[in-house]
């Protein structure tokens, strides 16, 4: 699925599919989840949370604590995540990171911990992974954090051997997997606890 303002494409297996809507802003996140796709966005108004099914379309109240850090810098490098029938919402302020989780029509108090670097977030049906890129050129790392059960363990650092410039997580027949762009070549690996296998 590709988002952009105004609308998004979608692959249904045979032909590609592309949808209008006005409630989908600048720099638009989402995720697509059984219960629809949530798209979050920035209007001139502020940011909006939507979630689009068949036919409609319904605001999403975003947490205080979010909109807060907005209106204190804009660029908040939200992230969204589905886990376990919850909306994730990650976002970044003042050298920390913070998250909260929507049930139902709730947000869970935003739990916040010291944060710098760049990160992604992804989830399956068991736990929930928080990937954290620390430092900058050859002497960057790459850990992760696994939440199951309501609680996070970790880190577990990444035995990447070279420095990378560019990377990105996503699951792949029920597998981890981590694509590393380093400065010659590229490798895809499945992630195992604390090991990369190619």
């Amino acid at each position: 699925m590709f988002l952009s303002k105004g609308g998004f494409r979608s692959y249904d297996g045979a032909r590609w599919v592309e949808e209008k809507s006005d409630a989908i802003g600048n720099d638009p996140r989402g995720i697509l989840t059984p219960a629809g796709l949530y798209v979050l966005s920035s209007f001139k108004a502020g940011p909006r949370l939507v979630i689009i099914e068949p036919g409609m379309t319904n605001d999403v109240p975003l947490p205080g604590d979010y909109l807060a850090a907005e209106k204190k810098s804009p660029f908040s490098c939200a992230k969204l995540a589905w886990y376990q029938g919850r909306l994730c919402l990650f976002w970044t302020a003042q050298e920390s990171i913070s998250w909260a989780m929507l049930s139902g029509s709730t947000w869970s108090p935003a739990a916040t911990s010291p944060y710098s670097g760049g990160y992604e977030v992804i989830a399956d049906d068991r736990n929930l992974y928080f990937f954290h890129r620390e430092g900058e050129g050859p002497v960057r790392s790459l850990s992760y954090y696994t939440f199951t059960n309501d609680v996070w363990s970790g880190p577990m650092r990444l035995p990447i051997q070279e420095g990378f410039t560019n990377w990105d997580v996503f699951f792949q027949q029920g597998k981890l997997k981590l694509f590393i762009r380093q400065f010659t070549h590229q490798t895809l690996y499945t992630i195992e606890k604390e090991s990369l296998v190619d």
